[in-house]
Order: structure tokens, then sequence, then C-alpha cells
């Protein structure tokens, strides 16, 4: 998989991963695995890191990181593992 496809299925994991961190007593939300995601983009491929970020999140009022509503999941390959990042 490359970078971009893998980051895709970080978002799409991301309230999955989210809901599994708070089972375990860990607050966190949808943004925060997105910023974790957004992270790894950055750092393993900053020179397009902001086109696809671009394609898959869109910020809120609040300058917190959503996954966009307005594109097919359905070409999104999920992970395997939805074991969720926690922040540092």
């Amino acid at each position: 998989m490359d970078i971009e496809s893998i980051f895709a299925a970080a978002v799409f994991n991301a309230p999955k991963a989210a809901a599994e961190m708070c089972k375990h007593g860990i607050r966190q939300t949808t943004s925060d695995q997105i910023s974790c995601a957004l992270a790894d983009l950055w750092q393993f491929d900053g020179s397009r890191a902001q086109a696809i970020a671009d394609k898959y999140v869109w910020y809120d009022a609040d300058g917190e990181p959503q996954q966009r509503t307005d594109i097919d999941w359905g070409n999104v390959v999920a992970l395997r593992s939805t074991r969720p990042r926690l922040l540092p």
C-alpha cells in the first residue's frame, strides 16, 4: 500500500479506533486519531502531505481535523488492525 492508501485507511478507521480507546478508559476522539494519522503522513511524505490530507480531511470551526463526508469511503481499504494510536 502506498502512503495515501494507508492514510485514507487510518482516517476511515479513526472513529472505530477512538471508540476502542474509550472502552479501555482512555479518552480519545476521532480528531485525536486523525491527528496521529496526519503526523505520520507528514513524517513519511512531506512533499505530497497537504494534497493527500485535503482529499480525506476537513477542519471544523475549532480547527480539529474531521473525516470528509463528501467522498466515497467505499473505495478505501480498511486497515486490518484497528489498534488505536495514543497522542504523544
